[in-house]
């Protein structure tokens, strides 16, 4: 809720990698394996998911100028791949199946209701409310029509525009091959952990298991 109130994108930021610092809570102090298993891997998660946000919002306000996020509209038809990434960062920090958060979001909510029914409902929807504040930045960044002074004074390679403001012909410069370079392993990260997370489960496990073994806590459907 205090995300989707932030104008800056800089605090937006801060309060989504809060969000989700209260799920991997509720996955340690579930005291089951299964929902320690997911906060142990959405620690990981979380620092591919927050940090790929972190450079992509951090390109945006390099060619705009702004850290407000009215400064900014219609960077899709400017910045279409930057656009693509901008997305591909918010649908993972919002857990979308198919990309990396969704296993360790998902295993969290498993592990915890066991145990903790009322705040993992709680967690659920604070899902939900994630969605909307995530997919509310996007469409007001980068869609609808090109607007505000930030963009009218980037200047860069091609996409050339008319304003409506002025007329003339301005460009803001899509993402270039070194920018690409620092997103490309991040984007497979993403993408890979989210359609095939048996690499960093088989590391998780065994060491939740041995907690899990020395504390005495119970495993529940884990096993």
């Amino acid at each position: 809720i205090l995300a989707a109130g932030q104008q800056d994108m800089k605090r937006f930021i801060a309060y989504v990698s809060i969000a989700h610092f209260g799920f991997i809570a509720l996955g340690i102090f579930a005291f089951t394996a299964q929902a320690q298993v997911g906060a142990v891997t959405y620690m990981l998660n979380h620092s591919l998911a927050t940090g790929m946000l972190i450079i992509v919002i951090g390109m945006v306000i390099a060619r705009g100028g702004s850290t407000t996020i009215s400064a900014y509209g219609g960077m899709a038809k400017l910045t279409p791949v930057l656009a693509g990434m901008f997305l591909l960062a918010g649908l993972s920090t919002l857990s979308l199946p198919g990309t990396n958060s969704f296993i360790s979001e998902f295993l969290v909510l498993l592990g915890s209701f066991e145990t903790q029914p009322v705040y993992t409902t709680l967690a659920a929807i604070g899902m939900v409310l994630a969605a909307v504040y995530v997919l509310w930045l996007y469409q007001r960044v980068m869609q609808g029509s090109v607007r505000g002074d930030a963009l009218l004074g980037a200047s860069g390679g091609p996409g050339a525009v008319e304003t409506p403001e002025s007329g003339a012909k301005k460009t803001v410069r899509d993402v270039s091959l070194k920018e690409l370079g620092v997103l490309a392993p991040l984007v497979v990260l993403v993408i890979g952990l989210g359609f095939y997370p048996k690499p960093a489960l088989d590391v998780v496990t065994p060491v939740v298991d041995q907690t899990v073994s020395i504390v005495s806590i119970t495993e529940g459907s884990h096993e």
